[in-house]
Protein backbone atom coordinates (compact mmCIF):
# COMPACT_ATOMS: atom_id res chain seq x y z
CA UNK A 1 0.00 0.00 0.00
CA UNK A 2 2.83 2.31 0.74
CA UNK A 3 4.35 1.79 -2.84
CA UNK A 4 0.96 2.15 -4.21
CA UNK A 5 0.38 5.82 -2.38
CA UNK A 6 4.22 6.79 -3.33
CA UNK A 7 3.57 5.66 -7.08
CA UNK A 8 0.09 8.17 -6.84
CA UNK A 9 1.99 10.90 -5.56
CA UNK A 10 5.26 10.67 -7.76
CA UNK A 11 2.61 10.70 -10.59
CA UNK A 12 0.58 13.52 -9.80
CA UNK A 13 3.41 15.48 -9.21
CA UNK A 14 4.67 14.98 -12.68
CA UNK A 15 1.76 15.93 -13.98
CA UNK A 16 1.69 19.01 -11.89
CA UNK A 17 4.84 20.20 -12.99
CA UNK A 18 3.81 18.84 -16.98
CA UNK A 19 1.40 21.42 -16.29
CA UNK A 20 2.96 23.94 -15.29
CA UNK A 21 5.92 23.25 -17.66
CA UNK A 22 3.03 23.75 -20.66
CA UNK A 23 2.01 27.16 -19.18
CA UNK A 24 5.08 28.77 -19.43
CA UNK A 25 6.17 27.83 -22.77
CA UNK A 26 2.63 29.12 -23.45
CA UNK A 27 2.73 32.55 -22.09
CA UNK A 28 6.70 32.78 -23.38
CA UNK A 29 4.82 32.26 -26.85
CA UNK A 30 2.26 34.40 -26.05
CA UNK A 31 3.02 36.67 -23.87
CA UNK A 32 0.04 38.65 -23.99
CA UNK A 33 -3.45 37.55 -24.58
CA UNK A 34 -6.49 40.06 -24.70
CA UNK A 35 -9.72 39.25 -22.54
CA UNK A 36 -12.21 36.77 -25.04
CA UNK A 37 -15.27 39.60 -25.15
CA UNK A 38 -12.46 41.65 -27.05
CA UNK A 39 -13.69 41.73 -30.26
CA UNK A 40 -12.74 44.96 -30.71
CA UNK A 41 -15.83 45.98 -32.80
CA UNK A 42 -19.18 44.28 -33.11
CA UNK A 43 -19.55 41.03 -35.44
CA UNK A 44 -23.34 40.41 -34.70
CA UNK A 45 -24.96 43.31 -37.14
CA UNK A 46 -25.99 45.52 -34.06
CA UNK A 47 -24.43 48.72 -33.09
CA UNK A 48 -24.70 51.29 -30.24
CA UNK A 49 -26.59 54.49 -30.05
CA UNK A 50 -24.75 56.84 -27.36
CA UNK A 51 -27.43 58.94 -26.05
CA UNK A 52 -27.85 61.66 -23.27
CA UNK A 53 -30.50 61.31 -20.23
CA UNK A 54 -32.13 64.28 -22.04
CA UNK A 55 -32.46 61.85 -24.89
CA UNK A 56 -30.11 63.82 -27.17
CA UNK A 57 -28.44 61.13 -29.36
CA UNK A 58 -25.15 61.86 -29.48
CA UNK A 59 -23.52 59.03 -32.28
CA UNK A 60 -23.93 55.47 -33.06
CA UNK A 61 -20.91 52.74 -33.44
CA UNK A 62 -20.02 49.50 -33.27
CA UNK A 63 -17.08 49.76 -31.11
CA UNK A 64 -17.85 47.45 -28.30
CA UNK A 65 -18.34 49.77 -25.20
CA UNK A 66 -18.43 49.98 -21.64
CA UNK A 67 -19.11 51.96 -18.66
CA UNK A 68 -16.19 54.69 -18.07
CA UNK A 69 -15.49 55.08 -21.73
CA UNK A 70 -15.43 58.29 -23.03
CA UNK A 71 -15.92 60.07 -26.68
CA UNK A 72 -15.12 63.23 -27.27
CA UNK A 73 -17.46 64.43 -30.64
CA UNK A 74 -17.01 67.06 -33.46
CA UNK A 75 -17.26 69.84 -31.33
CA UNK A 76 -15.00 68.18 -28.59
CA UNK A 77 -17.71 67.92 -26.02
CA UNK A 78 -16.78 64.88 -23.67
CA UNK A 79 -19.03 62.32 -23.35
CA UNK A 80 -18.81 59.61 -20.87
CA UNK A 81 -20.99 56.22 -20.71
CA UNK A 82 -22.66 55.72 -17.51
CA UNK A 83 -24.82 53.12 -18.21
CA UNK A 84 -24.91 50.17 -20.92
CA UNK A 85 -28.98 49.43 -21.92
CA UNK A 86 -28.59 46.55 -24.63
CA UNK A 87 -27.97 48.41 -28.30
CA UNK A 88 -28.42 51.94 -25.87
CA UNK A 89 -25.88 53.66 -24.46
CA UNK A 90 -26.65 56.41 -21.47
CA UNK A 91 -24.30 59.00 -21.76
CA UNK A 92 -23.09 62.07 -19.57
CA UNK A 93 -21.36 65.39 -20.41
CA UNK A 94 -18.59 66.27 -19.20
CA UNK A 95 -16.79 69.41 -20.33
CA UNK A 96 -14.94 70.36 -23.42
CA UNK A 97 -11.91 68.51 -23.89
CA UNK A 98 -8.17 70.67 -24.27
CA UNK A 99 -6.44 70.41 -27.26
CA UNK A 100 -3.05 70.02 -28.01
CA UNK A 101 -1.63 73.61 -29.48
CA UNK A 102 -1.16 72.87 -33.48
CA UNK A 103 -0.08 76.48 -34.51
CA UNK A 104 3.38 75.09 -35.88
CA UNK A 105 2.20 71.95 -37.69
CA UNK A 106 -0.62 74.30 -39.05
CA UNK A 107 2.73 76.59 -40.29
CA UNK A 108 4.66 73.90 -41.64
CA UNK A 109 1.49 72.43 -43.50
CA UNK A 110 0.80 75.80 -45.07
CA UNK A 111 4.82 76.13 -46.46
CA UNK A 112 4.64 72.54 -47.51
CA UNK A 113 1.61 73.46 -49.75
CA UNK A 114 2.90 76.65 -51.06
CA UNK A 115 5.53 75.45 -52.17
CA UNK A 116 4.28 71.94 -52.94
CA UNK A 117 4.29 71.98 -57.19
CA UNK A 118 7.87 73.61 -57.24
CA UNK A 119 10.72 71.47 -58.39
CA UNK A 120 12.69 72.84 -55.78
CA UNK A 121 10.14 71.65 -53.31
CA UNK A 122 10.04 67.80 -54.72
CA UNK A 123 13.88 67.75 -54.69
CA UNK A 124 13.93 68.79 -50.78
CA UNK A 125 11.69 65.88 -50.30
CA UNK A 126 13.33 63.62 -52.23
CA UNK A 127 16.29 64.94 -50.24
CA UNK A 128 14.99 64.17 -46.96
CA UNK A 129 14.19 60.57 -47.40
CA UNK A 130 17.91 59.99 -48.47
CA UNK A 131 19.21 61.84 -46.11
CA UNK A 132 16.86 59.99 -43.43
CA UNK A 133 18.31 56.61 -45.11
CA UNK A 134 14.52 55.22 -44.35
CA UNK A 135 15.22 55.27 -40.62
CA UNK A 136 13.01 54.59 -37.80
CA UNK A 137 11.92 58.13 -37.72
CA UNK A 138 10.89 58.25 -41.09
CA UNK A 139 8.67 55.09 -41.17
CA UNK A 140 5.21 54.53 -40.79
CA UNK A 141 3.44 51.11 -39.93
CA UNK A 142 0.32 50.13 -41.56
CA UNK A 143 -2.19 46.51 -40.82
CA UNK A 144 -5.41 45.47 -40.42
CA UNK A 145 -6.88 43.72 -37.76
CA UNK A 146 -10.40 42.83 -39.60
CA UNK A 147 -9.44 41.93 -42.40
CA UNK A 148 -13.14 40.98 -44.10
CA UNK A 149 -14.43 44.48 -43.55
CA UNK A 150 -15.68 45.78 -47.10
CA UNK A 151 -18.24 48.73 -48.14
CA UNK A 152 -21.35 47.15 -49.22
CA UNK A 153 -21.99 49.84 -51.99
CA UNK A 154 -18.94 49.13 -53.48
CA UNK A 155 -18.75 44.75 -53.56
CA UNK A 156 -22.32 44.13 -52.95
CA UNK A 157 -21.24 42.51 -49.07
CA UNK A 158 -19.83 44.21 -45.99
CA UNK A 159 -17.70 41.22 -45.76
CA UNK A 160 -15.23 39.15 -47.79
CA UNK A 161 -11.81 37.10 -47.37
CA UNK A 162 -9.67 39.96 -48.53
CA UNK A 163 -11.82 43.13 -47.99
CA UNK A 164 -11.85 46.30 -49.17
CA UNK A 165 -10.15 47.52 -46.04
CA UNK A 166 -7.31 46.51 -47.90
CA UNK A 167 -8.08 49.11 -50.59
CA UNK A 168 -7.57 51.68 -48.32
CA UNK A 169 -4.42 50.75 -46.29
CA UNK A 170 -2.85 50.62 -49.85
CA UNK A 171 -3.99 53.72 -50.80
CA UNK A 172 -2.91 55.27 -47.14
CA UNK A 173 0.73 53.84 -47.83
CA UNK A 174 0.92 55.55 -51.38
CA UNK A 175 -0.01 58.79 -49.60
CA UNK A 176 2.56 58.69 -47.39
CA UNK A 177 5.16 57.31 -49.84
CA UNK A 178 4.31 60.17 -51.97
CA UNK A 179 5.38 63.02 -49.48
CA UNK A 180 8.56 61.24 -48.97
CA UNK A 181 7.90 58.76 -46.25
CA UNK A 182 8.96 54.97 -45.42
CA UNK A 183 6.17 52.68 -44.93
CA UNK A 184 5.69 49.13 -43.90
CA UNK A 185 1.78 48.05 -44.97
CA UNK A 186 1.10 44.53 -43.92
CA UNK A 187 -2.04 42.86 -45.40
CA UNK A 188 -1.62 39.61 -43.33
CA UNK A 189 -4.75 37.81 -42.60
CA UNK A 190 -6.13 37.96 -39.12
CA UNK A 191 -9.49 36.00 -40.03
CA UNK A 192 -11.99 35.30 -38.56
CA UNK A 193 -13.29 38.45 -37.13
CA UNK A 194 -14.06 36.69 -33.00
CA UNK A 195 -12.10 37.33 -29.79
CA UNK A 196 -8.73 36.17 -30.93
CA UNK A 197 -8.56 38.78 -34.25
CA UNK A 198 -6.56 41.10 -31.93
CA UNK A 199 -4.47 38.17 -30.38
CA UNK A 200 -3.37 37.28 -34.39
CA UNK A 201 -3.05 41.08 -35.64
CA UNK A 202 -0.94 41.68 -32.35
CA UNK A 203 1.97 39.42 -34.34
CA UNK A 204 1.65 41.80 -36.88
CA UNK A 205 1.93 44.93 -34.89
CA UNK A 206 4.99 43.28 -33.14
CA UNK A 207 6.57 42.68 -36.17
CA UNK A 208 5.76 45.82 -37.28
CA UNK A 209 7.32 47.77 -33.85
CA UNK A 210 10.47 46.06 -34.27
CA UNK A 211 11.49 48.48 -37.30
CA UNK A 212 10.84 51.38 -34.64
CA UNK A 213 8.14 53.31 -36.66
CA UNK A 214 7.12 56.58 -35.14
CA UNK A 215 3.02 55.65 -35.74
CA UNK A 216 1.57 52.53 -36.18
CA UNK A 217 -2.22 52.16 -37.79
CA UNK A 218 -4.65 49.72 -37.46
CA UNK A 219 -7.24 50.56 -40.41
CA UNK A 220 -10.73 49.72 -40.05
CA UNK A 221 -14.15 50.92 -41.07
CA UNK A 222 -17.19 50.95 -38.43
CA UNK A 223 -20.39 49.02 -38.90
CA UNK A 224 -23.31 51.44 -38.34
CA UNK A 225 -26.69 51.23 -41.05
CA UNK A 226 -26.94 55.36 -41.61
CA UNK A 227 -24.72 56.50 -44.40
CA UNK A 228 -25.27 60.16 -43.46
CA UNK A 229 -23.56 59.59 -39.41
CA UNK A 230 -20.11 58.69 -41.69
CA UNK A 231 -20.01 61.56 -44.86
CA UNK A 232 -19.10 65.28 -44.73
CA UNK A 233 -18.02 67.26 -47.22
CA UNK A 234 -15.12 68.57 -47.05
CA UNK A 235 -12.47 70.95 -48.93
CA UNK A 236 -15.84 70.86 -51.11
CA UNK A 237 -15.45 67.07 -51.90
CA UNK A 238 -18.33 64.56 -49.75
CA UNK A 239 -15.94 61.54 -48.61
CA UNK A 240 -16.14 59.70 -45.36
CA UNK A 241 -15.23 60.93 -42.41
CA UNK A 242 -12.75 58.88 -40.04
CA UNK A 243 -13.10 58.38 -36.20
CA UNK A 244 -10.14 57.81 -34.04
CA UNK A 245 -9.79 54.83 -31.07
CA UNK A 246 -7.80 54.85 -28.18
CA UNK A 247 -7.92 51.89 -26.14
CA UNK A 248 -7.88 52.90 -22.04
CA UNK A 249 -7.03 49.30 -21.26
CA UNK A 250 -3.00 49.86 -21.89
CA UNK A 251 0.16 52.02 -20.30
CA UNK A 252 0.17 53.91 -23.69
CA UNK A 253 -3.61 55.71 -23.47
CA UNK A 254 -2.51 58.97 -22.06
CA UNK A 255 0.69 59.23 -24.79
CA UNK A 256 -2.06 57.75 -27.93
CA UNK A 257 -5.16 59.65 -26.60
CA UNK A 258 -2.94 62.95 -26.60
CA UNK A 259 -1.93 61.95 -30.29
CA UNK A 260 -5.75 62.18 -31.55
CA UNK A 261 -6.19 64.89 -29.61
CA UNK A 262 -3.59 66.62 -31.90
CA UNK A 263 -4.77 64.58 -35.42
CA UNK A 264 -8.13 65.90 -34.42
CA UNK A 265 -7.01 69.44 -33.65
CA UNK A 266 -4.70 70.12 -36.65
CA UNK A 267 -7.58 68.24 -38.98
CA UNK A 268 -10.63 70.34 -37.52
CA UNK A 269 -8.19 73.37 -38.79
CA UNK A 270 -6.92 72.46 -41.87
CA UNK A 271 -10.06 69.85 -43.46
CA UNK A 272 -13.04 70.67 -41.02
CA UNK A 273 -15.35 67.86 -41.05
CA UNK A 274 -12.86 65.11 -41.69
CA UNK A 275 -12.63 63.55 -38.17
CA UNK A 276 -15.22 62.61 -36.98
CA UNK A 277 -14.60 61.91 -33.39
CA UNK A 278 -12.45 60.20 -30.83
CA UNK A 279 -13.39 56.79 -29.16
CA UNK A 280 -11.64 55.96 -25.94
CA UNK A 281 -12.80 52.69 -25.09
CA UNK A 282 -12.35 49.46 -23.37
CA UNK A 283 -9.97 47.52 -24.85
CA UNK A 284 -6.44 47.51 -25.74
CA UNK A 285 -6.24 46.84 -29.78
CA UNK A 286 -2.48 46.07 -29.06
CA UNK A 287 -1.70 50.05 -28.20
CA UNK A 288 0.30 48.71 -25.44
CA UNK A 289 3.47 48.07 -27.82
CA UNK A 290 4.27 51.14 -27.97
CA UNK A 291 2.50 55.23 -28.11
CA UNK A 292 1.43 57.08 -31.30
CA UNK A 293 -0.74 53.59 -32.20
CA UNK A 294 -4.26 54.27 -33.25
CA UNK A 295 -7.14 52.34 -34.49
CA UNK A 296 -8.83 54.42 -37.94
CA UNK A 297 -12.36 53.49 -38.86
CA UNK A 298 -12.78 54.83 -42.22
CA UNK A 299 -16.30 54.93 -43.07
CA UNK A 300 -18.59 52.03 -42.01
CA UNK A 301 -20.08 49.12 -44.44
CA UNK A 302 -22.95 51.38 -46.17
CA UNK A 303 -20.35 53.80 -47.65
CA UNK A 304 -18.54 53.23 -50.69
CA UNK A 305 -14.43 52.69 -51.08
CA UNK A 306 -14.68 55.93 -53.40
CA UNK A 307 -15.78 57.42 -50.32
CA UNK A 308 -13.31 55.74 -48.28
CA UNK A 309 -10.45 56.40 -50.66
CA UNK A 310 -11.19 60.54 -51.09
CA UNK A 311 -10.18 60.81 -47.72
CA UNK A 312 -7.34 58.98 -47.52
CA UNK A 313 -4.64 61.73 -48.66
CA UNK A 314 -6.09 64.43 -46.31
CA UNK A 315 -5.93 61.98 -43.86
CA UNK A 316 -2.37 61.17 -44.78
CA UNK A 317 -1.13 64.70 -44.29
CA UNK A 318 -2.90 65.54 -41.22
CA UNK A 319 -1.41 62.10 -39.30
CA UNK A 320 2.31 63.13 -40.60
CA UNK A 321 1.75 66.40 -39.21
CA UNK A 322 0.68 65.37 -35.83
CA UNK A 323 3.51 63.04 -36.01
CA UNK A 324 6.23 65.27 -36.85
CA UNK A 325 7.25 64.27 -39.82
CA UNK A 326 6.32 67.49 -42.22
CA UNK A 327 9.40 69.53 -42.39
CA UNK A 328 9.62 72.10 -39.81
CA UNK A 329 6.68 70.74 -37.63
CA UNK A 330 7.79 72.01 -34.06
CA UNK A 331 8.32 68.38 -31.18
CA UNK A 332 8.23 66.36 -34.04
CA UNK A 333 11.70 63.83 -34.62
CA UNK A 334 12.04 64.32 -37.62
CA UNK A 335 10.81 68.19 -37.87
CA UNK A 336 13.71 68.61 -35.30
CA UNK A 337 16.58 66.48 -37.39
CA UNK A 338 15.31 68.33 -40.74
CA UNK A 339 16.79 67.43 -43.96
CA UNK A 340 20.16 65.59 -42.44
CA UNK A 341 23.60 66.64 -42.29
CA UNK A 342 24.22 64.41 -46.07
CA UNK A 343 21.12 66.44 -47.17
CA UNK A 344 22.16 69.57 -46.53
CA UNK A 345 25.53 69.10 -47.97
CA UNK A 346 23.84 67.89 -51.56
CA UNK A 347 21.75 70.98 -51.58
CA UNK A 348 24.84 73.84 -50.34
CA UNK A 349 26.39 72.37 -53.36
CA UNK A 350 23.56 72.51 -55.45
CA UNK A 351 22.78 76.05 -54.46
CA UNK A 352 26.45 76.70 -54.96
CA UNK A 353 26.54 75.38 -58.23
CA UNK A 354 23.85 77.46 -59.20
CA UNK A 355 25.08 80.66 -57.73
CA UNK A 356 28.38 80.01 -59.48
CA UNK A 357 26.20 80.01 -62.85
CA UNK A 358 24.43 83.08 -62.26
CA UNK A 359 28.40 84.50 -61.39
CA UNK A 360 29.70 83.37 -64.42
CA UNK A 361 26.76 84.80 -66.64
CA UNK A 362 25.90 87.91 -64.99
CA UNK A 363 28.78 88.61 -62.48
CA UNK A 364 28.22 90.19 -58.97
CA UNK A 365 25.91 93.00 -60.18
CA UNK A 366 23.55 90.26 -61.27
CA UNK A 367 24.18 88.09 -58.35
CA UNK A 368 23.76 90.32 -56.03
CA UNK A 369 20.49 91.23 -57.64
CA UNK A 370 19.04 87.98 -57.57
CA UNK A 371 19.06 87.34 -53.89
CA UNK A 372 17.92 90.60 -53.56
CA UNK A 373 14.79 89.53 -55.36
CA UNK A 374 14.72 86.19 -53.49
CA UNK A 375 14.95 87.86 -50.03
CA UNK A 376 12.01 90.37 -50.63
CA UNK A 377 9.89 87.34 -51.52
CA UNK A 378 11.11 85.30 -48.78
CA UNK A 379 10.25 88.05 -46.28
CA UNK A 380 6.51 88.75 -48.10
CA UNK A 381 5.82 84.66 -47.66
CA UNK A 382 6.88 84.17 -50.91
CA UNK A 383 3.52 86.78 -52.98
CA UNK A 384 5.87 89.33 -54.34
CA UNK A 385 5.76 91.63 -51.77
CA UNK A 386 7.86 93.86 -50.48
CA UNK A 387 10.21 92.88 -47.10
CA UNK A 388 10.76 94.72 -44.30
CA UNK A 389 14.38 96.19 -44.06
Amino acid sequence: MSKARTFRRTLGLVVALGAVGWSIAHAADVSFQPPQWELGERNDGGYYTLVTPAGERVTETAVIVDVGDQYIDEENRIFEVVEVRGDEVVVEEKGTAEMPDVRDALDALEVSRRGSGSALSAFARWLGAQAGGGGANQTIGIYHTHNAESYVPTSGTDSKEYGDIHRVGQALKDAFENMGYRVIWKDDSHLPHDGEAYLRSRRTAAEISRERPVTILDVHRDAIPRRDEYLATVDGEKMSQVRLVVGRQNQNRAANLEYAKRIKAIADQRYPGLVKGIFNARGNYNQDLGPRMLLLEFGTHVTSLEEALRSVEPMAEVIAAAAGLPRGAGGGQVGQRGLGTAGWIVLLVVLGGAGWLVLNKEGWAGLKAGLSRWRKRLGSGGDGGDASP
